[in-house]
């Protein structure tokens, strides 16, 4: 597996930080809590409120309510440069992530790893998959109790945007879920390092439920071309 420099610069040169990050040294740019003044930050969270909570448990539902997605998508780069493409996705686990040209890259997660595949070089780097943000939506039952820790929460405009961090790997840095308000739909989200650097994703004409290929999710790779 290759080692977390040269995986992150190879994310960072494509874009495809925003589903595969890694390494990052710490969260940043923390969203202000739903709740009053009183609430406080305690350790790597929040203090939260009974109607906080109740929002909390909604959205968990809601995002365990998704089996598949299939969308384009706008990612904007730290840098501030775009890239385009379409995403599937198939929960548990499973994901593809498809860049537009002329980006060569191509994820594909199969329930085990984030396969980062750079089709120019014929060269495919294999991630932990519960190792990368991406784990956030793909995991088996999305719980902000369970590994997360709940670092902000806003309700605003017709938005909602919760920000979380994984409690083994805080250095990991945080994800921003942003969510369309009534009916509860996902729209983004962002990717924030320690340096306040963000790679946004905000997803387009998203279909939900429809019958996805098995051969979406797969990726055979030659022992040549795997690094380590």
């Amino acid at each position: 597996m290759a080692g977390a420099s040269a995986t992150r610069r190879l994310l960072l040169k494509t874009g495809l930080i925003g589903l595969a990050g890694l390494s990052f040294p710490g969260a940043a740019g923390i969203l202000p809590a739903v709740a009053s003044a009183a609430t406080v930050e305690t350790g790597g969270g929040i203090v939260l409120r009974p109607e906080d909570h109740a929002l909390l448990r909604e959205i968990e539902e809601y995002l365990n309510s998704l089996t598949t997605l299939q969308a384009r998508f706008i990612q904007i780069n730290p840098d501030g440069g775009s890239v385009e493409g379409t995403i599937y996705m198939r929960r548990p686990g499973e994901m593809r992530v498809e860049y537009d040209p002329p980006v060569p890259n191509l994820m594909v997660a199969n329930g085990t790893f984030l396969i980062v595949v750079d089709r120019q070089l014929g060269e495919a780097t294999h991630l932990p998959l519960n190792l990368t943000p991406a784990y956030f939506f793909l995991r088996e039952t999305v719980s902000f109790t369970d590994g997360l820790s709940v670092l902000g929460l806003e309700r605003h405009a017709g938005l909602i945007r919760v920000q979380v961090s994984l409690d083994e790997d805080p250095g990991a840095g945080s994800v921003v879920v942003t969510l369309q308000d009534r009916p509860l739909t996902l729209r983004q989200w962002t990717v924030i390092d320690g340096q306040d650097a963000r790679t946004r994703v905000t997803l387009v004409d998203t279909r939900f439920g429809l019958k996805l290929d098995d051969d979406l999710f797969t990726y055979i790779d030659q022992p040549s071309n795997r690094t380590r």
